[in-house]
C-alpha cells in the first residue's frame, strides 16, 4: 500500500510549485493536485512531477477544494501542503521514516511547526506558528470552514488530538511580493466576509482573522482580533491558545509596546511554564532592554526545560521547537559575541550545529571563527562529530563552507572525499584556484568561466576578485553585470585598477570616481580579499575607498571575529577622525566593561545614545556603571522617551 500521498489545490502557482514537488518527490508515493483554475503552466509542471490531476470549480470555500484532494488519495498517510510551502534539509526524509513506523489511529493527527517569510523577499522576517497538516486517509477525517480551514472528524463525538512534530514547512506565501501579486489578503477577506453573513464568527475566527491583519503589518488591527480571539476562547487547553498568545505578544513586540507584551508574558503565558516559550520570550525581553546576564539565564532555562522534556521523549514545545533551542542558542551566542567572548559563541554555535547540521549559514560563520585558533587539520577532526564522511550531501557543504572561508586544505580534503565523478562548477573552480594561489589552475578556471553562457552573481564576484587579484582590468569584461551587486562589484574594480600604472582604460561608461559607493558590497570584496590573504590588495582596496562607513563595517567585522588587534587599529583611526558610527562605540563601550574600565565604557555609550537615542539596551548598561550625576541624567532621558516602557516590571528606575 503506498504510505504517503501528498495533497495539493493550487492556482497560478508556476513560479514555486517545482520548489515544493522537489522537496517531497522522493518521500511521497503519490500526488494528488486539485486545480482551481490555472492559466499559467502550474498544470504541465505538476504532470512532469507524475501529478494525478483533477478540476475543481472554485467556490471561494478551501474546505472544499481539499476534500476533493483527499477524495482521490490512495495512500495511508495524507500530507498537506500548499505550493509555495516546501521542506528543507533532511525534515521530509525523517517525516517519511517517522510515519513509516505509526499505525494510523481515527483521532490523532500530526502538527508541524511552519516557517512563514513576512514582509519583503531581502528582509526576510520570520512569523513562526504550526498546523495539522498530516493525517490518516480512510478514517473520516476532512477539513472544515471555508478559510483557514480546520481538521475534524465525520464520526459522531470523535474528537481529534493533534501531536506534535519537530519536521518544519517553510512558507514563503506571506512575502509581500506575493501578497501583492495574488491579492491574497483581499481574497481571504472576501471569504471571511461572506462567511460572516451566514455564521456568528467565533474565538478561532479571530485569531486567525489576527493572522491575516499580522501577514499584512496591519498590526493595530492584528492586535484587536488577537486580543478578543484569547478573551472569548473557551478554555486555554484548546490548541491554538498559546499560539494566539504568541502572536499577541510579538505584536506588541513590533508594535514598540513591550510593556504590554511584557505583562502578557507574565499573566498569560506563565500558564505554560513547563515549556520554553516563557523563558525565550522573558530572555528577549530582558535583552532588549539591556538586561543580559538576566537574558542569558532566561535563554539556559528554555534550554534546560526543552533538553528534560527531550529527554523523556515528550513534545517539548507549545508554540515552535525553535523556541527551545535554536532562538535561545542564537541569542547566548550573540551576547557572547557582544562582550567580544569568541570561544563561549563558538561553544554555542557548535551545539546549534550538532542540531542543525545542514545550516550552511551557520557553519560557514562558525568554522570562519573556529580557523582563526585552529588548524585545517583540527577542523577537519572536529567536523568528524558532526558530519558522516560517507554522506555526499553532508561532504559537499563543508566542501562549500571551505571555499567560503578560502581554506585550501580543507577545501581539496572534502574534494578529495568527493571523488573524480564530482564535477566541479565553474565558480567553484574559480574559487578554488584564487585560494590556492594557483596560477595554472586560475587560468584554466578563468577559461571555463569565460564558456558559461549564465553567469551567476556567485561566478561573477570570484570573475571580480581575479581581476583585481591579478591586477587585470580585461577580465572584467566576463562580468555579466546584470545585477545591483555585480555591477557595483564591477564599478570598485574599474576604479582601483584604473589607478594601476599598468593598468589604464578609457571606458567612459564608468561611474564618477567621485560618487560615493555603497559601503556593504565595498565590505563584502573587502572581507574576501583578507579570507583570501591577498593582503596587499585589501590594503590598496581600504585606501582607495576609505569611506567611514567602510572603516566601521571593517572593525566590527574584525572585533566580532576575535581579531582585536586589527580591530583596535582601525577604531583608533576612527577616533581620531570622530568617525565612530554607533555599532563601533558599542562595541568599545561592552568591551570596556569586560576589561574592568568603566569610566571609558560609559564615554563611549554616552556618545553612542547622542547617536541614536533609541537603543534602549544601552540605557541598562549605562546607568549601571555611571556616575551618579549621569545616572540620573540618563533615567530621566529613559523616562522621557519611553515613559509606558517604565511600567515594565524588572527596569525598577
Amino acid at each position: 500500500m503506498k504510505l504517503i500521498s501528498l495533497c495539493m489545490i493550487v492556482k497560478n502557482e508556476e513560479d514555486v510549485l517545482s520548489r515544493c514537488l522537489d522537496s517531497v518527490k522522493s518521500i511521497v508515493d503519490e500526488i494528488v493536485v486539485v486545480d482551481t483554475g490555472s492559466t499559467d503552466g502550474t498544470r504541465a509542471i505538476a504532470e512532469q512531477y507524475g501529478a494525478n490531476m483533477f478540476d475543481f470549480a472554485w467556490i471561494n470555500d478551501f474546505s472544499a477544494a481539499k476534500n476533493e484532494a483527499i477524495r482521490h488519495a490512495s495512500g495511508q498517510w495524507i500530507l498537506f501542503l500548499d505550493a509555495d510551502e516546501y521542506f528543507r534539509g533532511n525534515d521530509a526524509l525523517e517525516l517519511r521514516n517517522y510515519l513509516s513506523q505509526q499505525q494510523p489511529q481515527p483521532n490523532v493527527v500530526f502538527n508541524l511547526p511552519v516557517i512563514n517569510y513576512t514582509g519583503s523577499a531581502k528582509e526576510n522576517h520570520i512569523m513562526e506558528s504550526s498546523a495539522d497538516r498530516v493525517f490518516p486517509n480512510h478514517m473520516n477525517i476532512w477539513y472544515e470552514r471555508p478559510i483557514h480551514e480546520q481538521i475534524v472528524s465525520r464520526q459522531p463525538d470523535m474528537q481529534l488530538y493533534n501531536f506534535k512534530l519537530p519536521y518544519r514547512i517553510h512558507h514563503s506565501g506571506y512575502l509581500h511580493e506575493t501578497l501583492e501579486k495574488k491579492n491574497k489578503h483581499e481574497r481571504n477577506m472576501q471569504i471571511f466576509n461572506n462567511y460572516e453573513k451566514n455564521n456568528k464568527l467565533e474565538a478561532y475566527d479571530f485569531f486567525t482573522l489576527g493572522n491575516e491583519y499580522y501577514a499584512t503589518q496591519n498590526y493595530a488591527r492584528a492586535i484587536e482580533y488577537f486580543q478578543k480571539a484569547i478573551q472569548q476562547a473557551e478554555s486555554v487547553k484548546v490548541a491554538w491558545y498559546p499560539h494566539a498568545l504568541i502572536a499577541l505578544i510579538n505584536t506588541y513586540y513590533h508594535s514598540g509596546r513591550l510593556n504590554d507584551s511584557w505583562k502578557l508574558i507574565e499573566d498569560k503565558l506563565v500558564l505554560f511554564k513547563e515549556y520554553p516559550e516563557y523563558y525565550t520570550f522573558r530572555g528577549i525581553h530582558y535583552e532588549w532592554f539591556g538586561h543580559f546576564d538576566e537574558a542569558k539565564q532566561a535563554y539556559q532555562q528554555a534550554i534546560q526545560v526543552a533538553e528534560k522534556k527531550a529527554a523523556q521523549h515528550l513534545t517539548f514545545w507549545i508554540y515552535s521547537p525553535s523556541m527551545g533551542f535554536d532562538i535561545p542558542i542564537e541569542r547566548l551566542g550573540d551576547i557572547a559575541l557582544r562582550f567580544g567572548e569568541a570561544q563561549t559563541y563558538i561553544s554555542w554555535s557548535l551545539k546549534l550545529l550538532a542540531q542543525n547540521n545542514e545550516n550552511i549559514t551557520l557553519l560557514i560563520r562558525t568554522l570562519e571563527q573556529i580557523s582563526l585558533v585552529d588548524s585545517a587539520e583540527g577542523i577537519i577532526r572536529l567536523l568528524r562529530g558532526f558530519y558522516d564522511d560517507q554522506n555526499m550531501y553532508h561532504t559537499m557543504l563543508l566542501f562549500e563552507a571551505s571555499l567560503a572561508i578560502a581554506n585550501a586544505e580543507m577545501a581539496h580534503h572534502f574534494l578529495a572525499l568527493l571523488g573524480s565523478e564530482y564535477e566541479l562548477s565553474a565558480q567553484q573552480q574559480l574559487r578554488l584556484a584564487l585560494i590556492g594561489k594557483d596560477d595554472a589552475e586560475l587560468t584554466f578556471a578563468l577559461q571555463t568561466a569565460e564558456k558559461e553562457q549564465n553567469r551567476s552573481l556567485g561566478l561573477n564576484k570570484q570573475l571580480i576578485l581575479a581581476a583585481l587579484i591579478q591586477r587585470n582590468l580585461t577580465l572584467l569584461k566576463l562580468v555579466d553585470a546584470g545585477t545591483t551587486d555585480a555591477t557595483i562589484w564591477q564599478t570598485i574594480a574599474e576604479r582601483l585598477l584604473r589607478e594601476d600604472a599598468n593598468n589604464t582604460t578609457t571606458d567612459t561608461t564608468a561611474k564618477d570616481d567621485h560618487e560615493e559607493i555603497d559601503n556593504e558590497q565595498l565590505f563584502l570584496l573587502a572581507k574576501d580579499l583578507f579570507l583570501l590573504k591577498q593582503f596587499d590588495t585589501f590594503d590598496q582596496l581600504i585606501h582607495r575607498f576609505s569611506q567611514p562607513g567602510l572603516v566601521n563595517m571593517l572593525a566590527n567585522y574584525f572585533y566580532t571575529r576575535d581579531c582585536k588587534d586589527i580591530a583596535f587599529n582601525y577604531y583608533s583611526l576612527l577616533l581620531s577622525k570622530q568617525q565612530l558610527d554607533v555599532i563601533s562605540l558599542e562595541n568599545l563601550g561592552f568591551y570596556h566593561i569586560q576589561e574592568n574600565l568603566p569610566d571609558e565604557a560609559v564615554e563611549f555609550l554616552v556618545e553612542a545614545l547622542r547617536l541614536d537615542p533609541n537603543r534602549i539596551y544601552l540605557y541598562a548598561t549605562l546607568i549601571r556603571y555611571a556616575d551618579s550625576e549621569i545616572k540620573q541624567q540618563y533615567i530621566q532621558q529613559f523616562r522621557d522617551r519611553f515613559g509606558k516602557l517604565t511600567s515594565v516590571s524588572f527596569l525598577r528606575l
